[in-house]
């Protein structure tokens, strides 16, 4: 990590989308039979779809640094770096996308409902109901669609080798009960309790699985390529994919079988050194959904005054994810002692010399299907893999028109927890477990997770005189109080590959995401306008981060003083966090630092005037962010953002931005400094 240049080309984009279609039947049925109100209907859907995602379609060029030499390095001489290769013309890899990606997609979709709302009683009601929800799997006009099989590798949807006739297997399982009540206590509409579960099914977007990253999918799952000349699935007629060459102009000493991929640009080869990554689908795929309940208590305080109280709380289940099911072995990428894998060795010789390629041992020897399946590299699959959790008590107090004072004041406690999030996302929107094989150990508070959030919208009709020129009269004044405690962030290194599982299909070159050990108070590393101090070697280890990694190799230098020493270390407070022994995970959960919080005023005045019965005019002075606090975004700055949680690159923790620039979106989001806005509206 930090050893690339980033390089020429682009990966992710362009996308097209469309044209697309739906065609729709819908018919529902109302009857009322004493005091039950009963309705039942069904919908037909037929979906259609034409997608392109041409992902690497116009190439891309990473430089490593090193490829210059055509042999080990005297001592004391350094390889060249990446810079030096860049202006010698001399890439360490070539990646490009082949073949039409273009798909011309469609399913049918089925749902049936009944629903009872029994008047049990004059003041309490009971609601029962049940749907049921059915999908076929998505097809693909010409059956350009493809999966993988731990038995027999490459397969595609209808074949003339005939393997598997869908992507995956239907769900006929989807039935989702409803029930709900009202309960007038007293009877005289002041006091209501309400209270209702049921289970809701998901309609998981296509996009999610047939463009992961906009360039992976059962779409580009090569099995009309090759292996070293030979077919990799009989019959099979996918031809898009990515190619990959490495070191193509000169193979370094180290890994001397990285040479040219066989093949040509509209053949892909995917024969060693050179194996092809895939995507696929878990042929067990079920429909994921999610258990949701609430009770609520309403009363009227006064005509014009209530409160409401509720608890809300949902479960998602079978939730899908993407994984690696053929993640490297642990450690693959690291020797017995304190050395790096391949690129870390050559950006570093002659410092380490006792690395493991993949020739000897390394990363793409130890893949679990590397013996079975020695031309797939790394084989995302998506499957039912993730959860969330979510329980909140909201409080709303709700004035109309209270003496000329209308207000709204809203107060959130909650706690929301899921396996995934933009914070964890590392250009994939999907995100990938640490753990390929452990992804339950992803579950930690969400992006979101919010536990205290207050907001107050006042309304306030100042009291009129009448007067020349309705001078005393018509004026108004509104403003908006939002107090929220931080959300929560966490380390995501992409650079360093300490754990040796080495590194994913993108461009620029990323490792496997993985975390670092953590000692200390959470609130030590809370984001900020800063960024966290880091700590090398050639500035200084804090005695703080040397004794932990003691402690972590069992008293006497190891795996975790070598990657100290190689990566640093950060410290703030009492609290340090360091790289995980090499060859190992980080033991620190997902999402546990928190942010800043957000606090923000908004003020506005009004000036009514009435010109007969049917025409006035409003003048409004509106102030965003009246007192001009400043509001620092989440280090990884959102969706769209810069990505300052990662400790192998720059700027660790800072949050560097306003949550508004953070997100992309300046113009009209929430966070920015003051703004002065002045308007006059006619009404008629």
């Amino acid at each position: 990590g930090g050893y690339f240049f980033p390089g020429l080309g682009g990966f992710k984009w362009p996308k097209f989308q469309g044209p697309d279609s739906i065609t729709q039947f819908v018919d529902h049925i109302s009857y009322t039979a004493g005091k039950h109100a009963l309705r039942f209907g069904g919908e037909l859907h037929y979906n259609k779809v034409t997608n392109a995602s041409y992902g690497n379609a116009r190439g891309s060029i990473n430089f490593l640094g090193g490829v210059l030499s055509p042999g080990p390095p005297p001592p004391g001489v350094p390889l060249s770096t990446p810079l030096e290769d860049f202006f010698a013309g001399l890439p360490f890899k070539e990646t490009v996308e082949v073949g039409n990606p273009t798909l011309h997609l469609h399913n049918w979709a089925f749902g049936g409902f009944f629903q009872d709302d029994w008047r049990a009683t004059k003041n309490l009601t009971l609601n029962f109901g049940l749907r049921y929800e059915y999908r076929t799997v998505v097809q693909e006009a010409h059956n350009l669609l493809g999966n993988f099989d731990p038995n027999v590798g490459l397969v595609q949807v209808n074949t003339s080798s005939n393997r598997i006739g869908s992507l995956y297997n239907p769900d006929h399982k989807n039935f989702g009960p409803r029930a709900g009540f009202a309960w007038d206590v007293f009877g005289t509409g002041r006091t209501v309790i309400r209270g209702g579960g049921g289970l809701l099914y998901e309609t998981v977007n296509w996009q999610s699985f047939i463009a992961f990253n906009n360039a992976f999918g059962p779409g580009s799952v090569p099995t009309g390529g090759l292996n070293a000349g030979v077919p990799i699935d009989p019959g099979g007629t996918i031809t898009t994919g990515n190619l990959t060459i490495k070191n193509f102009l000169n193979p370094t000493p180290w890994d001397p079988a990285n040479g040219p991929i066989y093949g040509n640009n509209t053949t892909i080869d995917c024969a060693p050194p050179n194996p092809c990554p895939i995507m696929t689908v878990d042929r067990n795929l079920s429909t994921p959904y999610v258990t949701t309940w609430t009770l609520s208590f309403q009363h009227a305080l006064t005509p014009n005054l209530s409160l409401e109280v509720a608890y809300i709380g949902n479960h998602g289940t079978n939730l899908t994810g993407i994984r690696d099911v053929n993640q490297p072995t642990l450690g693959s990428g690291w020797g017995s002692g304190p050395l790096g894998e391949l690129t870390l060795c050559l950006a570093s010789a002659p410092k380490y010399t006792n690395c493991v390629d993949n020739n000897n041992g390394g990363e793409q020897t130890n893949l679990p299907y590397a013996t079975k399946f020695p031309y797939l590299s790394n084989i995302f699959q998506m499957g039912n893999v993730y959860r969330s959790n979510y329980n909140g008590l909201q409080a709303t107090l709700n004035s109309r028109n209270y003496h000329g004072l209308s207000m709204v004041a809203g107060y959130t406690w909650s706690h929301a927890l899921d396996d995934v999030g933009a914070n964890w996302d590392f250009g994939y929107g999907s995100g990938l477990p640490q753990n390929a094989y452990n992804p339950g150990a992803e579950y930690a508070n969400s992006d979101f997770d919010v536990r205290h959030r207050l907001t107050l919208s006042l309304t306030y009709a100042i009291p009129g005189k009448k007067g020349y020129g309705q001078a005393l009269e018509g004026w108004e004044l509104n403003s908006i109080v939002t107090l929220q405690s931080p959300q929560h962030w966490g380390a995501m290194d992409e650079g360093t590959d300490a754990a040796g599982i080495g590194p994913l299909p993108v461009s620029p070159p990323a490792n496997s995401p993985i975390r670092w050990d953590f000692f200390g108070n959470t609130n030590d590393f809370k984001s900020g306008p800063n960024e966290i101090p880091k700590y090398t070697v050639n500035t200084g280890l804090p005695s703080a981060c040397t004794a932990k990694a003691l402690v972590v190799d069992g008293g006497s230098p190891g795996a975790a003083t070598a990657a100290l020493n190689l990566f640093g270390c950060y410290a703030q407070g009492n609290s340090v966090m360091i790289p995980p022994a090499l060859g190992q995970f980080g033991t620190m959960g997902r999402n546990i630092f928190p942010d800043s919080g957000f606090r923000n005023l908004d003020f506005s005045l009004a000036k009514n005037w009435h010109f007969g019965e049917r025409f006035r005019a409003q003048f409004r002075a509106e102030f965003f962010n009246i007192f001009n606090h400043p509001n620092f975004a989440n280090p990884y700055g959102g969706q769209n953002g810069f990505g300052f949680n990662d400790p192998s690159a720059g700027g660790f923790g800072c949050g560097c931005a306003t949550p508004d620039v953070a997100a992309a979106n300046p113009a009209v989001g929430s966070g920015g400094p003051r703004s002065v806005q002045l308007g006059l509206k006619l009404i008629f």
